[in-house]
């Protein structure tokens, strides 16, 4: 039963995630009519293109000493804020890229949920819908990730996947273990919107 309760956990997490320019998607064609730009990327440019941004738009409470970071925290807060200018370079530096976090939304939280609950349809034996729940979340974290950048300071790991890619075989694997193991139980089946049958 409690698997029932990630899905839309993870459904508004996601939004979240867009709402705040977190965990992004990868580059894309600026032809894709829903590509977005984020000025959260900022954090993974490299010096001379931040201090050319600063040189356009300086921020008057700037000290000497203070980091890259601080910069593009006051940036990012003109932009949220409607500053014009910012909103003007923003547009011409920052690169197009899926929102993969409503692309997960979608997946994680919508559709993983309505598998459960068709799944749920009739009485189920103890650790299916949670096997479920782990084997749908791993194979839909594996699609979502070929759209999001790799975190910072991660990257890509063995064969080209993400970190998350690869802890979602893992979870793949014990959902599997979980509906093999339910074969084999002795619980009887319990639950089930629709309800047993007489």
């Amino acid at each position: 039963l409690a698997a029932f309760a990630a899905p839309p956990g993870l459904f508004f997490g996601r939004l979240a995630n867009f709402v705040n320019g977190e965990l992004f998607g990868r580059e894309c064609s600026d032809k894709l009519p829903w590509a977005v730009q984020f000025p959260q990327e900022m954090y993974r440019w490299q010096k001379p293109l931040l201090d050319e941004l600063a040189r356009q738009l300086p921020c008057p409470t700037l000290r000497p000493g203070d980091g890259a970071n601080v910069y593009v925290a006051w940036f990012i807060e003109q932009v949220q804020q409607g500053n014009s200018p910012a909103i003007q370079l923003v547009r011409q530096l920052a690169r197009p890229r899926h929102p993969s976090q409503v692309y997960e939304a979608l997946l994680e939280g919508l559709a993983l949920f309505l598998v459960l609950v068709i799944a749920w349809y009739k009485p189920r034996r103890p650790l299916v819908i949670t096997g479920l729940f782990g084997i749908g979340y791993a194979l839909v974290r594996i699609i979502g990730e070929q759209f999001r950048e790799p975190d910072l300071g991660i990257g890509f790991q063995a064969l080209g996947l993400t970190r998350g890619q690869w802890l979602s075989f893992g979870l793949l694997a014990l959902g599997i273990a979980m509906l093999v193991a339910s074969r084999f139980g002795s619980s009887k089946p319990m639950g089930g919107w629709r309800g047993t049958r007489r």
